[in-house]
């Protein structure tokens, strides 16, 4: 199991390590219910602040970084 840096930074500050046998690793990471509610507030959040998003894309594609 690879997990990302964030996650294994996080589990890592609770004194999780990547291959302990740990629930919370399963609860976070696979928990249905907490993820799916995750993801709704994530959406809810980019809607209220669409235009804010849809400027700085915009701004992003009009001037490309070097």
């Amino acid at each position: 199991l690879c997990l990302p840096l964030a996650v294994r930074t996080l589990l890592r500050s609770f004194g999780i390590r990547q291959h302990s046998d740990s629930s919370m690793v399963s609860y976070l990471l696979f928990e249905q219910l907490y993820t799916r509610r995750l993801i709704e507030l994530g959406y809810q959040d980019g809607m209220r602040q669409q235009q804010q998003i849809m400027q700085f894309l915009a701004a992003e594609t009009a001037d490309p970084v070097s």
